[in-house]
């Protein structure tokens, strides 16, 4: 019975922290409050396998939590302290312990990841970040290694994470259409890094990549269209379509205008529809088309 009561407790005295965490103005009573959990989660007693489960879980979020708050307060002083973002990294890493599967384990180091940034320990913050990446499924680390590329200062490196991403687009999970998207974002940033380092081989293996993918996705695209019955989904088809023949086939005056076309006749008088930044209307087309006669 006492194992039981001492779970009990462990639960209770949650509940109560996170109450306390919601009504704390101080942050050091949050921490207080959860460190007291985690106190008596150490202390106390039960080798079931709910009641270790459970524990374990209480104990994985209290760590967090206090890691969360150190973390908020080291933002809040105005004099930098690494020792105090070290301290929320030690909780992180206890509750790192703790995660009981890679999808807890992947929110723990992105917590870490963030406190990284926060240091400008770029080493560190790049070693937590692959490994977030190794961890997570097949069809996100396209998405994973596009965004660390986009934070990388150096050309080769963030080459070589764009190459990576590439390699994960056949695994996500998302149609023909949106695969092709894709890998067109890709090929433009390695074309610009690729120009940059001047790697002329490299260039026209991604040019020639970019420019079959092009073909492919007005092909899925236009299918998408005739298959969709919604019309707002419809118009974001077009917007996606034109943005393909004019950023990446260099399509001509004519095809362009076709487009556009078909695109004012799904809009409706007065309507506005904004798309990647770009805004379309039945005026905004016609001075679009004026130059095109």
């Amino acid at each position: 019975m006492r194992k039981t009561g001492g779970h009990s407790n462990l639960v209770r005295a949650y509940h109560q922290a996170l109450q306390a965490a919601k009504s704390a103005k101080d942050i050091n009573a949050e921490i207080a409050a959860y460190g007291k959990v985690i106190e008596l989660g150490q202390n106390s007693t039960g080798n079931e396998e709910d009641i270790v489960d459970k524990k374990s879980l209480i104990l994985y979020w209290s760590y967090n939590n206090i890691g969360d708050a150190l973390t908020r307060k080291n933002q809040s002083k105005i004099i930098f302290n690494k020792n105090n973002y070290n301290l929320a990294l030690d909780y992180y890493q206890q509750a790192y312990k703790l995660a009981r599967d890679n999808a807890e384990k992947i929110a723990v180091l992105k917590r870490m990841a963030y406190n990284y940034r926060l240091m400008k320990d770029d080493e560190a913050f790049y070693k937590c970040f692959l490994k977030i990446i190794e961890l997570s499924q097949d069809k996100d680390k396209r998405e994973a290694y596009v965004a660390l590329a986009e934070m990388q200062k150096n050309a080769d490196e963030a080459a070589a994470l764009y190459e990576r991403a590439l390699e994960y687009v056949p695994k996500e999970d998302t149609d023909v259409a949106g695969k092709c998207l894709n890998t067109l974002q890709i090929c433009r940033e390695l074309l610009v890094l690729y120009q940059e380092l001047d790697i002329p081989q490299q260039q026209k293996r991604i040019y020639d990549l970019m420019n079959k993918t092009a073909v492919l996705a007005v092909r899925s695209l236009e299918d998408k269209i005739d298959g969709e019955d919604n019309r707002i989904r419809k118009l974001e088809l077009f917007a996606k379509l034109i943005e393909v023949n004019r950023n990446y086939l260099q399509a001509d005056d004519n095809r362009c205008g076709c487009l556009y076309r078909r695109m004012n006749d799904l809009l409706k008088s007065g309507e506005e529809f904004e798309f990647g930044g770009i805004k379309y209307s039945k005026n905004i087309i016609r001075r679009m088309l004026t130059p095109l006669h």
